[in-house]
C-alpha cells in the first residue's frame, strides 16, 4: 500500500478525476480513492477476485466482468488509465491490444500510468525500451486527428523503494497527445530515440566529439569545469541533460563517484 501511495504522488493531479483501472488490485483502488477521484471502473475478467473486492470498495468504484482484450466501456471517456503488474505473461500482441483499449478510453491530454517487471527479472525478458515502443506503436484516429502516446517518465522501483520483491519493475507515464510528423516519426522523443541518437547517430557524435560525448566540449572542457567546480569525494552531483553520460563518468574516474543522471 505504501507503494502506491508513493506511486501516486508522481502523477498528476488525480482530485476529481475518472479513472479506468485494469486488472483487480485492491491496494491500487484505495491509493487512488485516498487521493479523491471522482470514479473508478475496475476492469477484470476472473469474477471470484472481483467479488472479493466489491465488499472492501467505496460508492464511487463500479467493477466490470470483462476481457481487458476486449472492453466495452459504451463510449465512456477516462481521464486516466492505471494497470499494475497486468501484462508480463500476455504476448506483445496482447500487450498492444490492451494498450489500444486504453488509448480509445481516454480524453485528449489523459493519462496512462502503468507498472510491470522488465528485463533482470527471471520473469521477463522485455526491456523498458521494448514497452515504450510498444506503447507508441499505437495510434488512434478521431475527428480526422492522429492520437497515440507521448512518454513522460520511466521510472525503476528501486529509485524510490527498498521492496526488493519488485525491484525488476519500472513504473510508466505516458500522456496521449495529437500525433505530429517529426521527420517521419511521431513523436519528437521518438524521432531522438530512433534517428537522431540511435546507435550510429551517437557513434557518429563520438566520432566527432570523442568517447562518451555527443556535444560540444569533450573531455578537456570539462576537466576545465571540474577543476573549477572544486568538487569534493562523496559530494553529489545531479547532471541535467547528462547525454550519455561522458562527463559523469569522467567525474567517476578523477574520484566523484556518486552522482545522479538525468
Amino acid at each position: 500500500m505504501e507503494e502506491f501511495n508513493t506511486l501516486m504522488s508522481f502523477v498528476p493531479n488525480l482530485e476529481s478525476t475518472s479513472v479506468l483501472q485494469l486488472g483487480v488490485n485492491q491496494d491500487l483502488t484505495q491509493a487512488l480513492i485516498n487521493n479523491k477521484v471522482s470514479k473508478v471502473v475496475v476492469v477484470d475478467s476472473d469474477q471470484q477476485k472481483l467479488n472479493a473486492v466489491k465488499s472492501q470498495s467505496s460508492k464511487n468504484v463500479q467493477f466490470l466482468d470483462q476481457n481487458m482484450n476486449q472492453i466495452n466501456l459504451n463510449n465512456q471517456k477516462f481521464d486516466f488509465v492505471f494497470f499494475n503488474s497486468l501484462l508480463l505473461n500476455s504476448t506483445d500482441e496482447q500487450f498492444v491490444q490492451v494498450i489500444a483499449n486504453a488509448l480509445n478510453s481516454l480524453t485528449n491530454g489523459g493519462y496512462l500510468f502503468f507498472r510491470e517487471s522488465c528485463i533482470g527479472s527471471s520473469q521477463s525478458s522485455r526491456t523498458p525500451i521494448t514497452l515504450i515502443d510498444l506503447v507508441q506503436a499505437k495510434e488512434h484516429e478521431e475527428n480526422g486527428k492522429r492520437y497515440g502516446f507521448d512518454l513522460v517518465f520511466a521510472k525503476p522501483n528501486r529509485s524510490f523503494s527498498s521492496n526488493e520483491q519488485n525491484a525488476d519493475k519500472v513504473s510508466f507515464l505516458f500522456k496521449k497527445i495529437e500525433l505530429e510528423n517529426h521527420h517521419g516519426f511521431k513523436t519528437l522523443k521518438e524521432f531522438m530515440d530512433h534517428k537522431q541518437y540511435s546507435r550510429n547517430g551517437v557513434l557518429r557524435y563520438e566520432k566527432i566529439f570523442g568517447e562518451g560525448f555527443v556535444s560540444t566540449g569533450g573531455i578537456d572542457t570539462t576537466l576545465e569545469f571540474l577543476e573549477q567546480l572544486d568538487l569534493k569525494p562523496n559530494q553529489k552531483v545531479l547532471d541535467v541533460g547528462c547525454g550519455i553520460g561522458g562527463g559523469n563518468f569522467l567525474m567517476a574516474d578523477v574520484g566523484f563517484f556518486d552522482f545522479k543522471l538525468n
